[in-house]
């Protein structure tokens, strides 16, 4: 088996999820298009690809294998490029989190 290749920002983006307090679990070995982070929080569980901005934009697309796991996938998943993005994906977890405990 292959060994996961890892984007430059892998472990900046892991530890950010961490540090707002959620749970991280690293799934960049799976393989087969399988995003690189599960990540929870909230009651709320979020698969994450992460994504050099660094790199072209030729080298940030989402190889074959994810693009069609990203399109049969049927819960959250998202694309976080940066830190900036992880606050986006915390707050935006966050309002979901309260519009079904408060039913809104």
């Amino acid at each position: 088996m292959r060994a996961a290749r890892r984007d430059a920002n892998h472990k900046d983006i892991r530890d950010a999820y961490r540090s707002l307090g959620f749970s991280v679990h690293d799934t960049g070995s799976v393989h087969d298009g399988f995003p690189d982070l599960t990540v929870g929080k909230y009651g709320i569980t979020s698969l994450v690809e992460v994504k050099d901005p660094n790199k072209p934009p030729s080298e940030r697309r989402l190889t074959e294998s994810q693009m069609i796991f990203h399109a049969e996938w049927k819960g959250d998943a998202k694309i976080v490029m940066t830190v900036d993005d992880v606050l986006l994906h915390d707050r935006e977890m966050q309002q979901i989190a309260k519009a079904k405990l408060y039913g809104e």
